[in-house]
């Protein structure tokens, strides 16, 4: 499994593991999808959506929440966050 050291990391490197690691083909990705990246449950990002609390900016496109993967992989290199570098099941 491939692993990125975060110290070193910049965004357009997290964009490409996530891309492959996810089989992402779009720029906008589903809740669903952000579940299964970082490990959290649908209902709980819905719930965050829709109270405007989400930890990155979700817009709607025809009631559909959806989450930019640059925005995504922003957070990602401002936290620090080291959960690309676990092996996220599918």
């Amino acid at each position: 499994m491939e692993t990125i050291d975060l110290a070193t990391v910049d965004k357009s490197e997290v964009v490409d593991l996530l891309r492959r690691r996810f089989r992402i083909e779009s720029q906008l990705i589903q809740l669903p999808v952000l579940a299964k990246i970082v490990g959290v449950k649908k209902a709980t990002l819905y719930l965050h959506a829709r109270e405007g609390m989400l930890f990155v900016p979700c817009r709607y496109i025809n009631r559909t929440p959806l989450v930019d993967l640059d925005d995504l992989a922003a957070w990602y290199v401002q936290s620090g966050c080291s959960a690309l570098s676990k092996s996220n099941k599918r």
